[in-house]
């Protein structure tokens, strides 16, 4: 099942209860909202372009990937380095930042 809730303004968190655990779920796409903080639990997600998210990706993140392929997190404010954690993520081929 893909998902797309680009565009919807949508704030806040995004709890890893409910859409996240979708068994079914093989893309979902939250470009374009004001999600503001990069959770770990946000590794199901392949796109997070343009959601004011800033500050440095967590170690945690990319150390949750499982099979993910594809990820969007360009056009939002991070600083610093990615983590080293990024080469646990064999399954990912394309990284947009």
């Amino acid at each position: 099942m893909e998902l797309t809730l680009d565009s919807l303004s949508l704030s806040g968190r995004v709890s890893p209860r409910g859409l996240l655990q979708l068994q079914s779920l093989c893309f979902l796409s939250l470009s374009n909202n004001f999600i503001g903080t990069l959770s770990p639990d946000l590794t199901k997600v392949d796109n997070l372009s343009n959601n004011a998210l800033s500050g440095r990706v967590s170690y945690e993140f990319f150390r949750k990937c499982g099979s993910l392929w594809s990820m969007s997190l360009a056009n939002n404010a991070f600083d610093g380095e990615l983590p080293s954690s990024l080469g646990s993520c064999a399954s990912l081929a394309y990284l947009n930042f």
